[in-house]
């Protein structure tokens, strides 16, 4: 039987086929329904965006893609069914979350509607069949294997993608009009929508990339026509201080008892530090509610809705002060317990419960020492996980961590150079050995060289024949070149290093002696690019293969042997801020359900890690994280497969340069040119530049516009990141999506904006 790749390349595809289904008599209405603010908006100039032919080389490379995100199905499947017929539901659970006007919703939700015309006009004008169907024309369509998941709204043309047009205008309409920290958080809703209908099959990435295009024109048009916006930015309602206070902080170690105190204190402040009026005839309902709840969403659609908060302190929640009323973390001037400190607490937290002494124990020498057993809200946490812990079946804990030394690491281990003999049980019940991890982004692994490539050797170990030869080269990488500064000498922290070397500039006999180290911090740095990039494309390629490098990473099966207490079968999540055991995952072998979880949970990279005293050193590391979405958007960000998607706020020089493209003639055309490829935000902006001193006057207008537009938002971006202060250039890094790869600068970009 003939391979996938033989097959495509046999030009089975039929130029002529097109999307034959029938329309229903609901799309009919929609497509003859009130196109609203929308009805003399230019449709004829978006009939020439012809998508590639189907026997195009470009559209067999996008059937690939959506082959490729297949592996993502099952983690995405939550998210895809629930946008594909509520695409407001995602919105909305972020503005309930995070306090913010819900008129807002309401508002975008019935210019969605408006946009549903014009869209089917456009789908039926292209006719383009969707990829299930495209597949399906081949001959051999066994050996292709294309799936879709079966969604309710994919009956209609594939080009363009209404998903991706109606979630990037609702993310535009409703981020120009919330503070600046939410911004990045919603557009990156809008396109998360987009995105579904890719790893779902039913969209090719075109489909999307165009509904986005035709997105930014709707969005321009609407508010140039009620002069709402003129293509600019708006920051109404920016505060530049600490964000404000969010449902979800009221919940998050002692800051329940301390809110409550101080309205009750009349202290409560705002973000600018000014005493809030309380409505003390209705605070006590409020009060009340809140003190009966465990969770915030027990409250937030009831008593704590947007309304009756309003009600209360005369502004949402978001407005109230979280630095300026210490509701931001532990007491201020203290660290908080690192993962050991919690193992002693959990166990103390235990002895309590049952009423036994632990005066003198290792785990009471540890935390007494520290203090951290006078702290209310650490002692109430013990108990509270100690609690659930025995729900979770896992009574009379040991600590038996990195404290309480080493495990002894098998032969085959020793062979392959790996010594570190730290174990993967945290904690012991009886039979259940226990890998302990702190909610929010814990580490399954954070290995040398060495360590690394047993693990990569173990995991191919247990795959057996069907181990990826992918796995081998990646070994064959570790093992050839350079991932730690021991060959130039250089103890301490690559920071420190930075720092010396940019000292150094323009002293000859300093610089001399820190070129070894500069060099080699050069080598070591594209090293670990590569390594990152070859194992998260492997991870990527072999999801079989990654759950058998994370069983590995978490339990240390071949590391010490099945029978070893420091091989650990469990692993628990827990959030001390709740006092909850939050994941509780069995790891008896490579086939438990729990391991195909956690695999979807865990991204992988390599980045440097020093003590201080001795040479730095590229670990490989992996994280786990909240959702399986995020570690796709770190996979997409590493292989270049989009746009980079960074937690926290995504605002991006790329993503001003898209938006700015999107919004005007010229710039979907240059976009339409290269829809597949990724562009270069820098090659685009000289693009532009020429275009304004190059090209009649008409035009050139179009693109003195745009221009200007790009201006002001970086200018307004600029002004933000500014008063970052020690976070400034972290947030510029980010901004320009700039990894370091280098300890010095070559070339030169071109300047920004000259007159």
């Amino acid at each position: 039987m003939k391979r996938f790749n033989e097959i495509l390349n046999e030009n089975k595809f039929t130029d002529s086929l097109g999307h034959d289904m029938p329309m229903s008599p609901k799309r009919k209405k929609q497509l003859e329904s009130d196109r609203g603010p929308f009805k003399d908006f230019p449709v004829q100039l978006w009939l020439d965006y012809t998508p590639y032919r189907n026997s195009s080389e470009e559209t067999k490379r996008e059937l690939r893609v959506l082959q490729s995100y297949e592996v993502y199905r099952k983690s995405s499947k939550e998210f895809m069914e629930l946008v594909d017929t509520r695409i407001m539901k995602p919105f909305k659970k972020y503005f309930r979350e995070n306090n913010l006007d819900m008129k807002l919703i309401n508002e975008v939700s019935k210019l969605k509607d408006n946009l549903n015309p014009i869209v089917l006009q456009l789908k039926v004008h292209y006719n383009r069949p969707r990829p299930a169907k495209l597949a399906r024309s081949l001959v051999f369509h066994q050996e292709l294997n294309f799936t879709v998941h079966p969604l309710k709204t994919a009956e209609t043309p594939a080009y363009p993608s209404g998903h991706a047009t109606e979630g990037r205008f609702i993310s535009l309409y409703l981020a120009d009009r919330v503070p600046f920290e939410h911004k990045g958080n919603i557009r990156k809703i809008g396109d998360d929508i987009g995105h579904s209908r890719q790893i779902g099959g039913v969209h090719y990435p075109t489909d999307t990339e165009f509904g986005h295009q035709l997105a930014g024109a709707l969005y321009n048009y609407y508010n140039n026509e009620t002069g709402l916006v003129k293509e600019k930015l708006h920051f109404s309602g920016l505060s530049l201080t600490e964000a404000g206070l969010k449902g979800l902080d009221l919940f998050k170690r002692d800051n329940k008892e301390k809110f409550i105190k101080l309205v009750d204190d009349g202290e409560l402040k705002d973000e600018q530090g000014k005493k809030i009026k309380i409505n003390k005839d209705l605070w006590p309902e409020l009060k009340k509610s809140l003190q009966g709840a465990e969770d915030w969403n027990e409250i937030s659609k009831t008593s704590f809705s947007t309304k009756n908060v309003q009600s209360v302190f005369g502004m949402a929640l978001s407005k109230v002060g979280k630095g300026v009323n210490d509701l931001s973390g532990g007491k201020q001037g203290k660290k908080d317990p690192t993962g050991e400190d919690w193992e002693a607490m959990i166990v103390l937290g235990q002895k309590e419960e049952d009423g036994e002494d632990f005066d003198g124990t290792d785990e009471w020498n540890r935390i007494k020492k520290k203090g951290y057993w006078d702290d209310d809200f650490n002692r109430n946490a013990s108990i509270k996980l100690a609690k659930s812990f025995n729900a979770n079946g896992l009574r009379k804990l040991e600590q038996t961590g990195s404290g309480k030394g080493g495990g002894t690491v098998s032969k085959v281990w020793k062979e392959w150079g790996a010594k570190n003999a730290t174990p993967k049980t945290d904690l012991k019940s009886g039979k259940k050995y226990v890998s302990l991890k702190k909610i929010g982004g814990s580490q399954v692994m954070s290995a040398k060289k060495e360590e690394g490539i047993a693990t990569f050797k173990a995991a191919s170990m247990t795959m057996g024949k069907k181990a990826p030869n992918e796995a081998k080269k990646i070994v064959e990488f570790m093992q050839k070149n350079t991932l730690d500064l021991s060959g130039s000498g250089y103890k301490g922290s690559v920071e420190k290093l930075e720092k010396d070397l940019e000292s150094s500039k323009g002293n000859p006999q300093a610089m001399k002696k820190l070129k070894p180290f500069q060099d080699e911090l050069k080598t070591v740095r594209k090293n670990g690019q590569v390594l990152t990039k070859d194992m998260v494309s492997l991870f990527q390629s072999n999801p079989t293969f990654k759950k058998h490098f994370v069983f590995e990473a978490a339990t240390g099966s071949i590391k010490f042997g099945d029978k070893s207490p420091s091989r650990a079968n469990i692993m628990v999540e827990f959030d001390p801020d709740k006092g909850k055991v939050t994941g509780n995952y069995s790891l008896a072998s490579v086939n438990e359900g729990d391991v195909q979880k956690l695999s979807d949970l865990y991204k992988f990279y390599a980045s440097f890690k020093s003590s201080g005293s001795s040479s730095p050193y590229m670990a490989l590391r992996g994280n786990i994280v909240d959702a399986p979405a995020k570690v796709f958007a770190h996979t997409k960000k590493i292989l270049n497969m989009g746009e980079s998607v960074e937690e926290g706020t995504h605002l991006t020089f790329k993503g001003i340069m898209d938006e700015a493209l999107t919004m005007n003639e010229y710039g979907r055309k240059m976009l339409h040119e290269n829809t597949i490829e990724q562009l270069d935000e820098f090659a685009l902006l000289d693009k532009i530049k020429k275009g304004v001193s190059n090209i009649d006057k008409k035009i050139r207008n179009k693109f003195i516009q745009m221009w200007n537009w790009i201006k002001e938002k970086v200018n307004m971006a600029f002004e933000w990141i500014k008063k970052q202060g020690e976070k400034m250039l972290g947030m510029l890094m980010r901004f320009f999506g700039i990894e370091v790869t280098d300890s010095g600068l070559r070339g030169r970009g071109p300047e920004l904006f000259t007159q």
